[in-house]
């Protein structure tokens, strides 16, 4: 193995780093400056960003458990990929699509996560809320029918009790 030692400038080593982990003959990096906390918290944002991107994308695909049998119901199909490189390929080819570099592309895709999120949200805080009144109206229903039953005992006692009154007042016969 042998030991190199790279110096980047900031501005673009995220992408000159990029293109040499793209590289298929293997480079393993060992980075020298773990212990600079000023070299740290470049990126500490960049990785805090990242990592709440990736809980919306899990709440997004976790938000149904169904999701199979809805994308099905709707004759929809999921396209599953097979392997990372398939996945980095088409991030390649959606970003030279868009024409946007790489912290471009990032924020870009942050904000599409991110209203994808709030719609999701805001449609199942509705769904919940509907849910709600489908409840209150099934509770509504059922006193609704206890009360019309009970109504229309109370009519039937009633012409009992009035044919009763009208026996008395006409008497035995």
């Amino acid at each position: 193995m042998i030991r190199k030692k790279i110096r980047l400038p900031r501005i673009g080593a995220e992408e000159i780093m990029n293109d040499l982990g793209n590289i298929d003959d293997g480079i393993e990096f060992v980075d020298l400056t773990k212990s600079d906390y000023e070299n740290q918290r470049n990126y500490a944002m960049m990785i805090e960003r990242c990592d709440e991107i990736e809980k919306k994308l899990m709440y997004l695909y976790n938000i149904n458990s169904n999701f199979d049998n809805v994308i099905s119901n709707y004759h929809q199909n999921i396209f599953k990929y097979k392997s990372v490189t398939d996945v980095t390929n088409d991030i390649e080819i959606d970003q030279k699509k868009r024409n946007k570099y790489r912290s471009c592309y990032f924020d870009e895709i942050e904000n599409e996560v991110m209203e994808d999120d709030k719609k999701l949200r805001e449609l199942t805080n509705l769904i919940n809320e509907m849910n709600d009144h489908l409840f209150e109206t099934k509770e509504k229903l059922s006193i609704f029918i206890k009360v019309s039953q009970l109504v229309s005992i109370n009519n039937d006692l009633m012409n009992i009790l009035e044919l009763y009154i009208t026996y008395l007042r006409q008497g035995p016969k």
